[in-house]
């Protein structure tokens, strides 16, 4: 991991870094590891991109011999159920068709989950089936791939198969995602002349030109 974060450094001319557990040295960190690998045949980590939409997550799964990478975003906070997806979708036109897309929802357990090429042809299918109007929370890419087993750092080795896999999907999914922001909230357009009327609602304060209050023209006369 840390020649991993060394090369994308390179590459990107950033301080990116290798993520792992606070407060823990070198030892126990390896501890850490070796125990998950003897319980779960799993290697897990992360690698930091400054400025990126997420972290990378990297899972070795040695008994299917694959490596995912993912990153979990969060899904906008204005519009629509499907309006959402869609930003999401869109972003991703040219991501590999087999990149996983996993929705969760705000207070339910259920997620939804299509490979990228039926996403796109049938959005919908990435809604909550029960509640189709609720709201995503968040978003999970995911890409598997066959994991190397040579030795050293050439093509078809782990290291080198692992290396080109977190490469590729920072490529071609990661650097391609720019997270939501919402939008600057807008002034009132600029209403058309008219006589003034009497109103309980005070007029805009950015409209030009206006009445001050007890200038409207009484609507019963």
């Amino acid at each position: 991991m840390q020649y991993l974060a060394l090369g994308l450094r390179q590459d990107l001319g950033r301080e990116v870094v290798a993520v792992w557990p606070r407060k823990l040295d070198l030892p126990a960190r390896r501890d850490l590891i070796v125990k998950e690998l003897a319980d779960t045949g799993h290697l897990r980590a992360t690698v930091k991109v400054p400025d990126a939409v997420a972290p990378v997550d990297i899972d070795v799964d040695l008994k299917s011999r694959l490596i995912t990478t993912s990153i979990d975003i969060s899904a906008p906070r204005e519009g629509r159920s499907k309006t959402r997806i869609s930003w999401l979708l869109r972003q991703l036109r040219d991501a590999p068709p087999a990149l996983r897309v996993d929705v969760s929802y705000p207070l339910v357990r259920d997620t939804t989950s299509q490979l990228l090429a039926l996403a796109h042809e049938k959005p919908d299918r990435l809604l909550l089936p029960s509640d189709p109007k609720r709201e995503p929370r968040a978003f999970t890419l995911a890409l598997a791939r066959d994991m190397g087993i040579k030795r050293g750092k050439g093509q078809g080795s782990f290291v080198g198969e692992t290396k080109q896999h977190v490469l590729d999907f920072y490529r071609v999914v990661v650097q391609q995602i720019k997270p939501w922001t919402a939008a600057a909230p807008r002034l009132p357009s600029p209403p058309e002349e008219s006589e003034p009327e009497a109103s309980p609602r005070p007029p805009d304060f950015s409209a030009e030109d206006t009445r001050d209050p007890g200038e409207g023209r009484d609507p019963s006369n």
